[in-house]
């Protein structure tokens, strides 16, 4: 959903810092490949959950999105034909955008991850998704925050980011259980999901 090509002069510069310290191969937090708080990570793990499930429905339909709004979930539910819809956002939604969800059959769950903030800092400096300036630091957290105590508030399941990166399995089958699906795959799922290249088109993910 987000071209290269759209990215600004600075954040393309971004992007290719981010790729050379996957090339050169640095410290783990200067090459976190799914982001400063692991988003990628958890979207990943309920997509290939959702795969591994034989649905008879098919795959589900992935999106990141910056923003949600009602009418995005509705053309993208009609386009999913009774598929299951997974979406990663970073941002508070549009207040309707839930809106007739569960009368309509569909229902939804949100999941969310956090982290230390010293350490969001410190991947957001290193990977160039903030200035060293403490105003924009700030700022940024201050989003951040807001985002994530909203959907907090309604998710059933909130992930740490220390816990994804160091027993990846067993919160794979913490993530199915709250998703009542089997786990079985949870260990392929794992090595799955960390065998995943950046996308080629983006920069890093950000919080």
């Amino acid at each position: 959903l987000c071209n290269y090509r759209h990215q600004t002069e600075e954040e393309k510069r971004a992007i290719e810092k981010y790729r050379d310290s996957l090339q050169l191969k640095l410290s783990p937090k200067k090459s976190n490949r799914f982001g400063p708080v692991r988003t990628s990570w958890l979207f990943n793990a309920v997509r290939l959950l959702l795969v591994h499930q034989d649905s008879p429905f098919g795959p589900a339909d992935s999106y990141r999105l910056n923003h949600i709004t009602k009418n995005d979930l509705e053309t993208r539910l009609i386009e999913a034909c009774g598929r299951p819809l997974v979406i990663r956002t970073m941002r508070i939604p549009d207040s309707n955008w839930a809106q007739d969800l569960d009368q309509s059959g569909h229902g939804y769950m949100v999941f969310v991850s956090h982290r230390d903030l010293r350490d969001v800092i410190d991947d957001c400096l290193a990977i160039g998704w903030m200035k060293h300036d403490i105003g924009v630091i700030l700022s940024r957290l201050k989003v951040y925050m807001t985002a994530f105590d909203y959907w907090r508030s309604n998710a059933k399941g909130d992930f740490r980011y220390e816990s994804t990166q160091h027993e990846p399995v067993e919160q794979i089958k913490h993530l199915a259980r709250l998703m009542s699906i089997e786990s079985t795959h949870a260990e392929h799922i794992a090595r799955e999901i960390n065998s995943l290249r950046p996308g080629q088109a983006i920069g890093p993910d950000q919080v």
